[in-house]
């Protein structure tokens, strides 16, 4: 995954009072960089569990659309894992499968960063359909535009 230093920084510093899950999506230019960021606090729902994450759907389909427009694709869902967990649950799995159902053929590989919380480190995996149809996650290095491998 290749990323600008902005858009590395915006995710890492992101500032949400409390510690609920939240995410968001990540869009690339024409030369395949990470340059633009959307935070999404999710939506919550009464007797939904501190660590999920909801993404408010609406919401990160127009912004996706508004993108699109600007000559951005999007290329990702990064979201939260508290206690530095770093890898994905069932429902995460079954999420990711959903996306890649949604999007055209030519554009079934994504990047699904985690944001592990309290430390802000961010790992970064891309996601696809295997040959025999199941989901493939696989880590992925995060070269920053500005310089360096992290």
């Amino acid at each position: 995954m290749i990323i600008t230093r902005k858009c590395l920084d915006e995710i890492l510093t992101i500032n949400i009072d409390s510690n609920v899950e939240f995410g968001g999506i990540i869009g690339r230019d024409e030369n395949g960089v990470i340059t633009e960021v959307f935070v999404d606090k999710g939506k919550r729902f009464k007797d939904m569990p501190l660590c999920c994450y909801y993404p408010d759907v609406d919401r990160l389909n127009g912004i996706i659309e508004k993108w699109s427009e600007d000559g951005i694709e999007f290329c990702g869902i990064y979201h939260t894992h508290y206690a530095e967990i770093g890898s994905f649950s069932v429902f995460d799995m079954d999420y990711m499968r959903n996306i890649l159902n949604a999007m055209p053929e030519d554009r079934k590989k994504l990047y699904f960063p985690l944001l592990l919380l309290p430390k802000a480190k961010l790992r970064s995996y891309v996601v696809s359909f295997s040959s025999n149809g199941e989901i493939s996650v696989t880590a992925d290095k995060i070269d920053i535009k500005e310089g360096g491998v992290i």
